[in-house]
């Protein structure tokens, strides 16, 4: 294959990820991705496993 082949469909994949992005953003059903609470549950973890290291004992994150 090509370097700049694309499998078929991809396109069509692409479409329809921003597709379920735009209607999240305008306030439908949000789609199958990470949403911003997603996002900072993530930094909260990753900030407690980062203490941890550092402090060489268990930090439990925010509930």
């Amino acid at each position: 294959m090509a370097l700049n082949a694309r499998p078929q469909g991809y396109a069509d994949c692409i479409v329809a990820f921003f597709r379920d992005v735009c209607a999240g953003v305008n306030g439908g059903e949000p789609g199958p991705f990470a949403t911003f609470d997603d996002a900072i549950r993530t930094a909260e973890i990753t900030a407690s496993v980062q203490a941890s290291a550092r402090e060489g004992s268990w930090v439990v994150p925010p509930p």
